[in-house]
């Protein structure tokens, strides 16, 4: 495969084949002679995915693991939320220790 320029009309998509509508898809690369795809999970889980170039499979499907980062935990609707003891900070997905003199006794 060739990859798309800007002034081509193809374009790539990625597809969840168990869990649609959980991935997006930020961009891909191509170095040395592999693709590399920068995804945003919705969710944690374990993910069979499939990359395509307009409607052309790029590459066998794959497994992707998602583990929810350190300090979180998997919330009662299957996202990551901040464990015990920690608060969500400014920065998206990230959580940070609850401030001295406070503390949290559930998930949130």
């Amino acid at each position: 495969h060739s990859l798309p320029s800007s002034t081509d009309s193809r374009q790539f998509k990625l597809t969840s084949v168990d869990a649609p509508n959980k991935i997006e898809l930020l961009g891909v690369r191509f170095y040395s002679g592999n693709f590399f795809a920068e995804v945003l999970p919705k969710r944690p889980g374990l993910f069979e995915i499939k990359l395509e170039l307009s409607g052309e499979s790029v590459d066998a499907r794959m497994m992707l693991t998602v583990d929810c980062p350190d300090d979180t935990v998997i919330g009662p609707d299957g996202t990551c939320v901040c464990d015990k003891e920690y608060e969500p900070s400014s920065e998206l997905g990230v959580c940070q220790p609850c401030p001295s003199g406070r503390k949290k006794d559930s998930v949130s």
